[in-house]
């Protein structure tokens, strides 16, 4: 007992060590092991006078009983209930008692009641009743544990197993045979005649319990005149209001009559008890809420009564609809959104009901419009203290509302359409007849709900209504030419844009005078000169959407903004290099620059105008490069990353207006021109990340235009990247020259017998990045004869680094590029054709020695094209004869490669290569005898005897395909299963060798 609790105090000490917080933690758990851990906790529960301890010894009686129950014997099962049943008597009117412990004593009663009652402790309620004989305290003790009682044993939870819901129902069954629930029942009763005066806290409590308990017992237990009466009668009390609203919402909730529960609406007449309470003036948020769900529910109940009552009955339940109606409107437009919540889903069903109705000859369908609109105004609009750009959990509560409220909306349009955008029309003719003294979210909702009826609306329908010049037509034509913009709040700024991206071309092809007008706004400080830069992002954005619907029958209006379109661009780009006026940021420049390019395209505005323009975007931009050029403070250690970031947003800048450049435009000059002076700028800042990337992309989008002009650019940048030589940059010099290989094909022949001996030292260089032992010898003035043991370490193959192989995959496929097509001819140029002896070998390596498929794969493919050009190769002195052995060879040797699994797709996939690459040697090499070399080699390499090597010579000769295929699948399941016997045997005497055996 002293250990236990010496145990607790050391476990909350926060100056413990971690070793005794251990000790702790293993002997606690012990304890919930031992089938006698309850004699312990209850000793410690008389003994000690510190609450931490005393929870903990609940705790700890808890897990027993829930854990090791079926094993302990009736008699102790009833001494420890009747020890927890004494010590609640003794402790119950102990106000001192700690909150988590009543609560944990609770619970305990409650797995008892589960566990014995009603067959071992049938006397459980009666026990709990007498409880109360001990003074107040004791009500809070007793309808905690129905509370509890009903949370955990009867409220539905579909994860329970069939064995619990077989007890519950059990336990409920015998509650309602033995007049469990009419004692409990009297008991309610007279506890709220009792205290609802002199104790409203224990009446409450009361309530509560009660509005729980009547979703499963016998209504009719309290539906009467007794209870019912107290209920109405508590609505006008303070203190219990939110209890009694929850006991009368309780009832309606209940599965009962069609009849039943109008005769309850009747009866006690609750609409106008419901009445008389202040709803407007009220500050009681809670009972707000609960006031608005009980009116939902008593108008949804009041729709299912008028839908399936004969016509006879359904005008008075039309009556007591329309009290309930007029109810709801003054909870929907609260102002606080929490209480209109709960009240929408009715209000919605209420206008699908009224228009499904054949007769409404007496209903004013106007009335009801205007009503559910301005409810819809008022509810959806953001409150004082939400803030549309952050994501807190008020944003969210607000947002989930929303949602809610704009299904009321889209009701609103389904049931009158026409009516409702008329509506809408109204009222925004009135926001813009007042709007420099309209808050700026009466203009977000009207905005908001013109957005939700263009996602409504089909569009065939809304073309429709353009050309017919109706309802949406006409909103549109007021949000155009209305001054709307003049509330300068970002989220309005957002949503216009958003709205005009959408239906600006359209309204802009039945209106064409109307473009000029959509364009400057996007243009001017309210769009991208605008002060905030959400506003700036978001403009450009849609602005880019709007443009790219817009055709060429809009030229002449596109045209005549011109001027406007460079005013705009001067003045982002002074703000941002200049850094005045506003601050703009890299990205707002960017995208500047991109809408610009898209707004100048030709067949938008023409080709002098869009050359124009595309002038004097560029212009200031070549100018601001010049001077920092010229200038070398730009370029000190202090400046350089700085100004290097600068010219690499303007490069970006220029990429993004390239972007948009016809083939034959006539300033393509300027783009080169600009290049050259950005490549300039590189060879100052050589290592400068930024700008390096840029330029490329600069050139990537320079490519389609400028074709050849820009081969003479390339030889400076790719110096640039490979002399600061890293894995990186090597692999982006390589994919862009995959891209320049399928751009220009043999055209770029020149440039690349220049480039490929620096490519491929730079490559041979970047091994030493991951290398596994330390290199031989060094590569220096593009000789890579002793690089080429880098590519692939003789020791430690199956140690190669990831970045090593994915470097490795990069050679040969750069290579693979090369020889697919008549650049092939590149490796036998007059440059190059002394190193071709290092390719090759770095290419019988891959082929052989490197534990990649797909590596291997790529090499032999190369040898086969290599075999197809041979026109090329064979002017090289001695290459015939290092070729054809150390290709067949190689061949042979991949096959027992470990990597290599006979059963596996993609190894058959290598078995086809090199079968056709043996057809095709055969082929090309026909009158030097290759064919006696294979069947040599056959024998001393695959220990084949003359007559398998004739064989396989002779289906080689007979091109037959797929036979050799297979021949060499069984050389390779040969190897394998060698290997794996190995491996298996090598396992085996480790086992055996290990000490632990």
């Amino acid at each position: 007992m002293e250990q236990f609790e010496r145990a607790i105090l050391l476990s909350l000490d926060h100056k413990a060590s971690v070793e005794d917080r251990g000790r702790v933690v293993a002997y606690l758990e012990s304890l919930n092991h031992q089938e006698s851990s309850w004699k312990l906790a209850i000793k410690v529960l008389e003994s000690t006078q510190r609450s931490e301890v005393a929870f903990s010894a609940w705790n700890l009686l808890s897990h027993f009983v829930e854990n090791h129950w079926d094993i302990v014997s009736d008699s102790n099962r009833s001494a420890i209930r009747n020890w927890v049943l004494e010590y609640v008597r003794k402790t119950v009117s102990d106000s001192s008692l700690p909150n988590n412990i009543s609560n944990k004593i609770s619970t305990l009663l409650v797995i008892l009641c589960k566990l014995d009652y009603p067959e071992r402790w049938s006397s459980f309620f009666v026990d709990l009743i007498s409880l109360l004989q001990f003074g107040p305290q004791a009500f809070d003790t007793f309808f905690r544990v129905l509370n509890y009682f009903d949370e955990d044993l009867i409220a539905f939870d579909d994860r329970r197993s069939q064995k619990e819901v077989l007890q519950i129902t059990k336990i409920k069954d015998y509650m309602r045979q033995s007049g469990t629930l009419v004692q409990l029942v009297e008991v309610w009763y007279k506890v709220l005649e009792q205290f609802h005066t002199t104790q409203p806290e224990i009446a409450s409590m009361c309530l509560h319990t009660i509005s729980h308990y009547l979703g499963w017992m016998n209504v009719s237990l309290v539906l009467n005149e007794q209870f019912v009466s107290l209920f109405l009668r508590y609505l006008s009390n303070p203190k219990l209001q939110i209890a009694a609203v929850k006991c009368i919402r309780a009832f309606i909730h209940r599965r009962i009559s069609i009849e039943e529960h109008f005769e309850l609406f009747k009866r006690f007449n609750i609409l106008e008890v419901i009445s008389k309470i202040d709803i407007n003036n009220s500050n009681n948020e809670p009972l707000l809420i609960a006031i608005s769900d009980l009116i939902s529910a008593i108008g949804s109940t009041l729709i299912v009564c008028c839908q399936e009552s004969s016509d006879n009955d359904k005008s008075e339940y039309s009556i007591w609809l329309s009290q309930t109606f007029s109810l709801s409107n003054s909870l929907g437009k609260h102002q606080n959104f929490r209480v209109s919540h709960e009240i929408l889903d009715f209000l919605s069903k209420y206008v699908h009901f009224i228009f499904s109705l054949k007769k409404r000859e007496n209903i004013d369908l106007l009335s009801i419009f205007r009503e559910m609109f301005s409810v819809v105004f008022t509810t959806i609009r953001f409150p004082n203290s939400y803030n549309p750009f952050e994501i807190g959990e008020f944003e969210e509560e607000f947002d989930q509302h929303r949602i809610k409220a704009n299904n009321l909306f889209k009701t609103l349009l389904e049931s009158a359409e026409n009516h409702t955008i008329a509506l809408l029309n109204e009222y925004l003719s009135g926001l813009i007849a007042q709007i420099d003294q309209t808050h700026y979210s009466h203009v977000e909702v009207a905005l908001h709900l013109i957005s939700l009826i263009g996602t409504h609306l089909r569009i065939s329908a809304i073309r429709e209504d353009f050309k017919n010049r109706k309802s949406f037509y006409l909103t549109i034509e007021l949000l155009m030419d209305s001054t709307i913009l003049r509330c300068d709040h970002q989220s309005v700024s957002i949503l216009y844009f958003n709205i005009v991206s959408k239906f600006g071309e359209l309204f802009a092809s039945h209106n064409r005078q109307s473009l000029g007008q959509i364009l400057a706004c996007f243009l001017d400080s309210r769009g991208v000169q605008h002060s905030n830069s959400i506003v700036r992002s978001k403009s450009c954005y849609y602005l880019l959407k709007l443009v790219e619907q817009l055709s060429s029958k809009m030229r002449n209006e596109l045209s005549q903004f011109a001027n406007q379109i460079i005013d705009c661009i001067h003045f982002v780009f002074m703000c941002y290099i200049k850094q005045k006026d506003v601050d703009y940021t890299s990205e707002d420049f960017l995208n500047v620059c991109q809408l610009i390019g898209c707004l100048t395209k030709r067949e938008l505005i023409g080709n002098e105008k869009s050359h124009e323009v595309m002038s004097a975007c560029i212009h200031p931009m070549q100018s601001q490069m010049s001077v920092m050029v010229e200038q070398k403070e730009f370029w000190t250690s202090n400046n350089a990353e700085f100004s290097g970031n600068r010219v690499a947003d303007i490069c970006n800048g220029i990429a993004n207006l390239a972007k948009y450049l016809p083939k034959d435009a006539d300033i393509l000059f300027l783009f080169l021109q600009s290049l050259r002076t950005i490549i300039g700028i590189l060879s100052l800042i050589p290592s400068h990340e930024n700008l390096r990337s840029s330029t490329l992309v600069l050139i990537h989008h320079l490519l389609p235009n400028l074709g050849k002009q820009i081969f003479s650019t390339l030889p400076k940048v790719f110096d640039i990247y490979l002399n600061s030589v890293n894995s990186s940059n090597v692999t982006k010099v390589l994919q862009f020259i995959h891209r320049l290989i399928s751009h220009f094909g043999n055209d770029i022949f020149e440039l690349m017998d220049i480039l490929l001996l620096k490519i491929i030292s730079a490559i041979f260089s970047c091994f030493e990045e991951f290398s596994v032992s330390p290199p031989n010898g060094h590569i220096e003035n593009g000789h890579i004869l002793n690089g080429i043991d880098r590519i692939i370490p003789d020791s430690a193959v199956s140690q190669l680094k990831l970045g090593h192989l994915n470097l490795l995959r990069q050679y040969y496929l750069f290579i693979s590029t090369i020889s697919r097509s008549d650049l092939i001819r590149i490796f036998v140029s007059e440059r190059n054709v002394p190193h071709l002896k290092e390719i090759f070998q770095s290419l019988v390596k891959g082929s052989s020695q490197t534990p990649d498929l797909s590596v291997n794969l790529v090499c032999f493919e190369i040898f086969r094209r290599i075999v197809r050009f041979w026109e090329h190769f064979d002017k090289v002195s001695g290459f015939y004869e290092a070729f054809t052995t150390f290709v067949v060879d190689s061949s042979f040797q991949s096959l027992q490669q470990k990597h290599i699994n006979p059963d596996d797709a993609a190894s058959n996939r290598l078995f086809r290569e090199i079968a056709q690459l043996h057809i095709d040697m055969h082929q090309m090499f026909l009158k030097r005898g290759f064919i006696d070399f294979l069947s040599l080699r056959l024998c001393e390499r695959v220990s084949f005897d003359s007559k398998q090597s004739q064989k396989y010579c002779q289906i080689a000769v007979n091109a037959e395909t797929n036979t050799l295929k297979k021949i060499l699948r069984d050389i390779c399941r040969v190897y394998y299963d060698q290997s794996q016997k190995i491996e298996e045997s090598q396992e085996q005497q480790q086992h055996s060798q290990s000490p632990n055996r």
